[in-house]
């Protein structure tokens, strides 16, 4: 905590947003470790039928009932899809924000 509050503080952003900007830091990490967690406890046989069952549910969508998603099927992926690439490019994001907010 210590670290990243000290981080913050040093890039220049105004105190009164620093707590603001750790938790939501904090609940990205959080939730980077609770995915990996999730899929560690799983076998390869189970992970795979879960991707399957997405598969299904997604590409399968009424499109009277969800539009939207029968819309967007093909292109959306699974929470486990690139879980770190995701994550990465997400805290890219909040950094990049808070650099701005820096200006």
């Amino acid at each position: 905590m210590e670290e990243l509050l000290q981080a913050l503080r040093a890039s220049g952003l105004p105190d009164e947003e620093i707590p603001a900007r750790y938790h939501r830091i904090v609940i990205l990490i959080a939730a980077l470790i609770a995915s990996e967690a999730g899929v560690s406890i799983i076998t390869p046989e189970e992970y795979e039928q879960g991707m399957e069952l997405f598969r299904v549910a997604v590409l399968g969508a009424d499109p009277e009932r969800f539009p939207a998603l029968a819309h967007f099927a093909r292109d959306v992926r699974p929470l486990g899809a690139d879980r770190h690439a995701a994550f990465e490019e997400i805290l890219a994001v909040q950094l990049a924000h808070i650099e701005a907010g820096i200006r």
